[in-house]
């Protein structure tokens, strides 16, 4: 569940980063488009790190 919470906060500074930067591009089409990029690989390996975390401390529980 932790690790869950932690996966939302990052998540959530992603998101604000991604939009201060978007605003910060004045007709920067491509470089938001990149961060864009950028933060789906993020998230998509979040997801994945999350995955193998949460299935090792189910194999950990298990007797």
């Amino acid at each position: 569940m932790e690790i869950q919470c932690d996966a939302i906060r990052v998540k959530a500074k992603l998101s604000e980063k991604s939009g201060s930067e978007q605003t910060n591009e004045a007709g920067g089409h491509q470089a938001s488009c990149t961060t864009g990029d950028t933060v789906a690989q993020l998230e998509k390996s979040l997801k994945r790190y999350v995955d193998r975390q949460f299935q090792q401390f189910i194999k950990q529980r298990r007797p």
